[in-house]
């Protein structure tokens, strides 16, 4: 009775691993993340503190890092001098419901009208979801803006 009991028990885990392992593998590939935010200082830019981001990110099967390469737009006027672009890094904790990162990556950032600087940013996220449907949150520090960012947004 003690070995059925064992076998059952093994097999129950073995079965809630082998979900877990096909729950993160769904999560990889390419994804394309939308969002909004905003930041409380200033920093050097002379564009209001609201943001817009959308990004394509390709994560890579049995290794936890992806690539993201993204748009932000500063301010609510919707002008090719208003975007910054970002390649990033990100590396990622594969959970099943919950996967939290870490992003760093470099740009060329809109300062103001006909002003652009090459910077990087750096920060961290968490993503609620399955598969390729979920909700993020993150929060980056920009340079050159000196701005930390927190956007809110969904992925697809």
């Amino acid at each position: 009775m003690q070995r059925i009991r064992a076998l059952a028990h093994g097999l129950c885990l073995t079965s809630a691993l082998a979900f877990a392992a096909s729950e993160a593998q769904a999560q990889t590939g390419l994804s394309l993340w939308a969002g909004i935010g905003g930041s409380a200082e200033e920093g050097v830019s002379t564009f209001a503190k609201d943001a817009k981001q959308l990004g394509a990110q390709l994560t890579i099967p049995l290794i936890p890092l992806g690539v993201r390469a993204e748009a932000l737009m500063l301010g609510s006027k919707i002008d090719a001098d208003n975007i910054s672009y970002n390649v990033n890094a990100v590396a990622v904790i594969q959970l099943p419901l919950v996967q939290p990162y870490g992003i760093v990556g470099r740009g060329r950032y809109a300062i103001a009208p006909d002003l652009k600087d090459s910077g990087w940013n750096a920060g961290a996220g968490v993503r609620v979801g399955v598969a390729r449907l979920g909700a993020f949150v993150e929060m980056r520090r920009h340079y050159p803006l000196h701005r930390t960012i927190t956007t809110i947004g969904v992925t697809f």
